[in-house]
């Protein structure tokens, strides 16, 4: 995958391009590993005032070991590629350090892909052209009553499949991808869902 699919512009409407914010990853262990849950920072030691600040913004990564699986280790909290990187590093040499223990493969479990505009679109607009686009692959649901429901939700009727929460200003946040080069595809969606939608004036 190229780094322009992650890369933002940085302009009064905000980024059209997609980006990922969140990663779960599940690495395979060559042992058993004790059964825990906590949160990983970073170097304490050497980084005092870096742990403290990821700590305040709770950047870190949690990790999870169930008693009925201990060869799985659980990873949430990743933030992009160069995050993933870096958690495959310390996963390598941190359990290797603590019981000889060495990942032996991992799996994607959920990817969580997000833009953010400050556009104002004309939400049945939106809606009608999710309806003729992809209402053949996904469940379209929106009420405009609810306070609470402030974006579209295209939910896939054949999973494993992406869900879309689409935003009036054009922000969208897209979850359950298993492949990085998901990513491609959702733009794509975005794209043709956005282009054919009435911009508000005023």
């Amino acid at each position: 995958m190229s780094m322009s699919a992650t890369t933002t512009m940085d302009d009064k409407e905000g980024s059209k391009t997609l980006k990922i914010v969140s990663m779960k990853v599940s690495f395979f262990m060559s042992r058993d590993l004790k059964p825990q849950i906590g949160t990983f920072f970073g170097r304490r030691v050497i980084k005092r005032k870096i742990w403290v600040r990821l700590r305040k913004k709770r950047k870190g990564i949690t990790i999870t070991v169930y008693k009925h699986n201990r060869r799985l280790l659980n990873i949430s909290g990743i933030r992009n590629l160069n995050h993933l990187e870096q958690t495959r590093k310390f996963v390598q040499e941190y359990y290797h350090s603590v019981n000889n223990s060495a990942p032996i493969g991992e799996r994607i479990d959920n990817i969580m892909f997000s833009r953010k505009m400050f556009n104002n679109y004309d939400m049945p607009s939106i809606l009608n052209v999710c309806r003729k686009l992809f209402s053949h692959s996904h469940h379209i649901q929106y009420d405009d009553q609810l306070l609470t429901s402030k974006g579209i939700f295209l939910k896939p009727r054949v999973k494993p499949n992406c869900s879309f929460i689409l935003f009036r200003t054009g922000s969208s946040t897209i979850m359950g991808a298993k492949q990085i080069s998901e990513i491609h595809q959702c733009q794509l969606m975005l794209d043709r869902i956005y282009q054919d939608c009435y911009l508000v004036k005023g």
